[in-house]
Parts: C-alpha cells; structure tokens; sequence
C-alpha cells in the first residue's frame, strides 16, 4: 500500500515491478484504479545462491528494453536487490531509474555500500519502529557462558569476533578462523570501535512475543476464572481457540507505542517511515526520512526529494557514505555553493510514462490493448477536445479558440452607421431631405401662385412626401438591424417608392385623359378633380399597403444570423435572403 501511495504522489502512470513475491498482484490491482501501468514484471531469484550473475544482467537488459517506464518497484531481500546493482553498474544502466523499494531492502548498507551512484534517488519504506529501552546494555552485557539458553549465541560469537569456539562443531561459517575463542571478549568492545549495529526493527519481535503473552492470559482469565496453572479448557490449547483472542489484543509496547491488530486485514499498526538516498553534500550520500505512512495518512515533505546530484569530479562513494537516518533537514547544493556541482534534483522525478500528455486541442488514442499508451491526434481545424479521446466540429456560427477547448461564437458583421460608405449614403441622404424640404416651403409659399396650381398641389404634395420617405428609409437601412427596425425597412421601402409611383401614375393619367378628351369634346373628363386624384392616388397605395401587412402577418420580420462562408456571420434581415 504504502509503494502504491508514493507512486500516486510521485505522478508515475508506467512502471517495472522487480519482484520474488506474490503481493505484486495486489499493488497492481491498485495502481490500476489511479491510471498507472506496469509496463514490465520481472522475477527476482531467490537469495539461496541460484541467481547468477548473468541472470541479473538478462533482467537489466529487459528493463532497459522499456524506454520510456523509469519507475521501478523492486520487492526483495538486501542480498537480492545487491545483485541487481551490480547488474546495472555491469550494463551502463546507472542513473536511467528511480527506484522505489521495499522494507526487504530500505535503507541496508548491503545494497547501498559500494552502489551508491545505482541507488541514489530511492525512495523506500521501512517500518516505523523505535529503540527498547535498555536492551542495548543487557545485549552487550551477555557472555557466552552466560547465554547458553540460546543455541545460537556461540554462532554469533564466532562471527562476530572471527574465532572458533573451543571443542565447537566445525561449520562452514567457522572453518576460516584460526583463532580459538577465550571467553573473555567483550561485545562493549565492538560498539566502540564501530563494528556492532542493532537490528533497527526489534520493536517488531517484541511486539510480537507480548501479543501472545496478553492472547494467553486473557485467554487464561477467561477459561480458568484466575486459577494458577493451566486448567482442563487450555489442554490442549487450540490454535483458532488463540487467534480469537489475538485478534483482540491491545497494550503499549516496550517502546510505549500501542498495538493491535486491524480488523479487517489483521495486520499490526501500519506505520511506517519514507525514506529516501541521496547525497547530502558532494559526495556523501546517506539514507534520510522525508515522510511517513500512519494509519492510511501518506505525509511527504516533496522539497527533501534530490532524484540527482551530478559532479563533475570523482567521487569515492564508499569512504563518504553513512549509514545514519536522522529526519532530513539538508539543503540542495548547486553551483552558487561549489562551482563544479549542478543540482538535477528537487522535486522533478524522473519521466516515467509510455506516452506523454497530449497537448491541448489533441485527443488521444489509445493504442489496442494498453492503457497507458496512445498517440496525440491533433483536433481539426472547426473541431473542439470533447473528451480526452475525442474531437467534435463546432456548430454553424462557431468557431475553435486558440487551444480547441471552446467553441466560440462567431461576432456578426453588420451595417454600421459610421462605416464610410453608410456616412456617405445618409450624406446624400440629408441632402435629398433639405433639398427637399426647400421645394416644399416653395410650394407652400406659393401655394396660390397659378404655376404651383396648374402643377397640381395636391398630387405634387403626395409625390414631395414620397420622396422624403425615400430619404429617410436611408437612415434606416444603415442602423444595425433588429426586428422592429426590420419591420421598418420593410414597410418603409416599399411603401415610400409606392407613394411616389402613384402619385406620378395619378397626374400623368389625369394630364392624358384631359388631352385626350380635348381632342373630342369641350366637357372636362370625369375624376379629375384634386379630391378624385387624391382617392385614386390612395387607392394605389393602400394595395402597397395591404399586401405589406398580408406578408408582415404570415412571416413576421426578424433579424436573423447569415452564414455565407464557415468563417463568417453576418447579421441581416430575413427579408433580405430571399
């Protein structure tokens, strides 16, 4: 779990599994339900000698054959994950990875002594546990004439001072040493001089032994009622009888921390440490914490991780690095610090994808049967990203941004009165109405001179209105258009050029029957007097008139948008298109 946490914070989508155990199939289960993908499985063998290595090198080769997966999860021991490194230093592989390890393997000095340019940038994990108190002293307090309860203790004194015990069995783990083993050596002696390490986790084994001690004697007051001795009900003890009691355990711990198992997994608490490799000056790489995983919670302090520091020098690995995990608080060297040192660090882990991010207004697709792989096809030029995987043209009227995110509306063109061609249309315009305007004060001034009356002033004030119409229709036309002014313009053109027709149609049929009766007879023709001309003249209109609003009724006027080109849109009248 905690691995599958670190490659989510770590934004890794493909990765290699190096691995010798089944819960493989767990973590790919859940790196399957964040998008992650492994790109490659790859079995360690098992650290009993049968491992070669040529075996190690054919593992390395298959890793390297995935270009572009950089991420690698490796489950297994210290011993096995040493090999490994060897493997990759042996194939020029250093530096192409970024390791993720298991507790199998955090932070032992087997792999990361004499590797430290492979392993530098792991993160790993490692149980959280804390020192027993007191245990230190009494261990390096034991003799071996005082421990002979455990049979293992001459074997460990053998290995630890280099000598065989005297009248011992002869093994294969002693049968190096010459020196005879007095007694007398002092394990105090080897913690001052540097040799002598606890095992980091024996909080674990204690933890272990107490949770079956509380098991049996809650399991004791409860079938013998407090009775010394094991009572009839705990001969013998049953095994599933035990774990039910084990499953309800709960106390502190040596090392005041509280235990119990979970309930669903019965596991004990999860804790553990986050730890990561990296060098925390030139040259000197150690094992620091950067977070931690408690109860379900992942906390990484990201500005720790350094996946790369490169020098331009030599670096002895061996004689700089440490074997101490003190909570990091170093500082990343560049080259304001030391002139030949870059830092290729901070929080930008190495790519670990089968394809990268598309760019934007780019769909993938997805090639067949991965997840993880696709290629970046590139949205039409009227088509807008939908989904990740899919492209749609915009609607008529629209148009793709810049990143073919959005389809935006196309802004319509239409007559604008300050155009230059408008400004001079509605210049001729005023024009026409001041000339016009002047004739019609001329003809009301001189209404009653017998040049005005002989023009027929009525006729001649109907053709005037006419014309001013026509005029002003101008103004009309160039406004932007709505529907009311679409109404307007409908009604005005036609009726305007209408007035003017019938008023010139009304006065030259009036001046041609009058001739034409002239030529035949002395009576004056019917209907042609002014009210008669103004009846007809309004009779001529008036079809003008019924006819607009029989067309206004059936198909109302309305400012509609006019797509002559993809590109374009123009706002115009209905009546306009036809």
């Amino acid at each position: 779990m905690t691995q599958y946490r670190s490659c989510y914070m770590l934004r890794k989508t493909k990765l290699i599994v190096v691995y010798f155990r089944l819960c493989v199939s767990v973590l790919e289960s859940l790196l399957a339900q964040e998008g992650i993908c492994i790109a490659a499985k790859e079995k360690l063998t098992k650290d009993s000698g049968q491992g070669n290595a040529a075996a190690y090198d054919q593992i390395v080769e298959r890793l390297r054959a995935k270009s572009r997966a950089r991420g690698v999860i490796v489950f297994g021991s210290d011993q096995e994950v040493a090999h490994l490194m060897d493997a990759i230093a042996r194939g020029n592989a250093t530096g192409m990875f970024s390791w993720i390890g298991s507790d199998g393997w955090s932070a032992r000095s087997l792999v990361s002594d004499g590797h430290e340019a492979q392993v530098e940038g792991t993160i790993s994990v490692q149980p959280m546990a804390h020192p027993i108190p007191d245990f230190e002293s009494y261990f390096l307090n034991l003799t071996a004439q005082g421990n002979k309860r455990n049979p293992w203790f001459i074997e460990y004194w053998e290995a630890t001072f280099r000598c065989r015990w005297p009248n011992g069995t002869v093994t294969p783990y002693n049968q190096g040493y010459s020196q005879t083993c007095t007694g007398r050596e002092k394990l105090a002696d080897t913690a001052t001089s540097g040799g002598f390490e606890l095992e980091r986790q024996l909080q674990f084994v204690s933890d272990a032994v107490l949770a079956f001690a509380y098991a049996v004697r809650d399991m004791h007051q409860e079938l013998c009622q407090g009775n010394p001795g094991l009572c009839r009900k705990m001969k013998p003890i049953e095994g599933s009888q035990l774990l039910s009691y084990l499953k309800r355990v709960r106390f502190n711990g040596l090392t005041k921390d509280e235990f119990r198992f979970t309930e669903n997994t019965l596991d004990g608490p999860s804790r553990y440490n986050i730890l990561h490799f990296k060098q925390t000056k030139p040259g000197v790489f150690d094992w620091l914490k950067v977070g931690e995983y408690r109860d379900g919670r992942l906390k990484l302090n990201r500005s720790e991780l350094q996946f790369r520091l490169e020098f331009s020098g030599d670096i002895n690995n061996k004689n700089n690095s440490t074997n101490s995990m003190p909570m990091s608080s170093s500082t990343l060297y560049s080259s304001s610090a030391e002139e030949n040192w870059t830092n290729n660090g901070g929080f930008n882990p190495p790519v670990s994808v089968c394809s990268l991010e598309c760019e934007r207004g780019s769909a993938k697709k997805f090639l067949e049967g991965e997840k993880c792989c696709w290629q970046c096809m590139p949205c039409q030029k009227y088509e807008v990203l939908r989904s990740e995987t899919e492209c749609v043209e915009c609607v008529e009227g629209t148009l793709p941004d810049l990143d073919h995110q959005v389809c935006l509306e196309i802004p319509a063109q239409h007559v604008n009165p300050t155009s230059s061609w408008a400004t001079g249309a509605m210049a001729f315009a005023s024009a026409g109405v001041v000339l016009t305007l002047c004739v019609i004060y001329v003809f009301i001034r001189y209404r009653d001179t017998p040049v005005v009356r002989a023009s027929g002033r009525e006729l001649s004030a109907v053709l005037l209105t006419g014309i001013l119409l026509c005029y002003g229709v101008t103004f009309i036309l160039v406004q932007k258009p709505t529907n009311l002014l679409c109404g307007l313009q409908r009604v005005g053109v036609g009726l305007s050029f209408t007035i003017v027709y019938a008023a010139i149609l009304t006065k030259s049929n009036r001046i041609a029957r009058i001739f034409r009766a002239g030529k035949r007879t002395s009576r004056r023709p019917s209907f042609i007097s002014p009210k008669s001309q103004l009846i007809i003249c309004a009779i001529l209109v008036s079809i003008q008139v019924v006819i607009t609003a029989v067309w206004l009724l059936f198909s109302p006027p309305k400012a509609v948008k006019h797509y002559p080109t993809r590109e374009q849109s123009q706002l115009l009248c209905q009546s306009t298109l036809g």
